[in-house]
């Protein structure tokens, strides 16, 4: 059985992620209690040199900035304006690691800016409507090992079907003994992904 984590689901899937990629500079659309701490967690992702988190809920600043720590590697950039309209004046280019956990304007508008370089990561991806027109990438694994769904899209050769097959298999597997954000446990399961 797939097991629902409304609002957290794409955690085991980054932390498995970090075992197969080390992004350096990661982009967050919509910023939360669950990605961005993990994004900055060193055992983790220990390449992370910027984070670089948008958010248009202002009520979120004072506990991301209790989450972060004073992390000075942490860019928090708030909006009043949807997420999406900030797409056209970054430069993907400078990210590894582009994470959108916002609304369907902001997964077309990534599909649209991205570079050949970007992993994509999308929460939420069960949805449709939060699906791009287009793939951004050659390469779509939607993990469906926790619910909602979570979405990778890559071009280089870093990941892999079959490790992201094998990281589901670990994901599904462990899902009902351990608790969502119990990352030192997830990151053992995932030591061999």
């Amino acid at each position: 059985m797939t097991e629902i984590y409304p609002y957290s689901s794409h955690m085991p899937v980054l932390i498995g992620l970090s075992r197969m990629y080390k992004p350096r500079r990661i982009l967050e659309f919509g910023a939360g209690q669950y990605s961005t701490p993990l994004f900055l967690n060193r055992e983790v992702f220990s390449e992370v040199e910027l984070l670089h988190s948008l958010e248009n809920g202002s009520t979120w600043k004072p506990r991301l900035e209790e989450l972060a720590a004073g992390d000075s590697r942490l860019k928090l950039s708030f909006t009043d304006a949807p997420l999406d309209k900030l797409v056209p004046g970054l430069n993907f280019a400078d990210y590894d690691l582009v994470f959108v956990d916002d609304n369907p304007r902001s997964h077309q508008a990534v599909a649209d800016h991205c570079v050949p370089s970007n992993v994509i990561i999308i929460h939420d991806y069960n949805e449709v409507q939060y699906h791009p027109d287009h793939s951004p990438c050659d390469h779509l694994y939607e993990s469906q090992a926790m619910w909602p769904s979570t979405a990778i899209f890559w071009n280089q050769g870093w990941i892999s079907q079959k490790r992201l097959e094998n990281m589901d298999w670990r994901i599904r597997h462990h899902a009902g003994e351990t608790a969502i954000d119990d990352w030192v446990k997830w990151l053992m399961f995932m030591l061999t992904v």
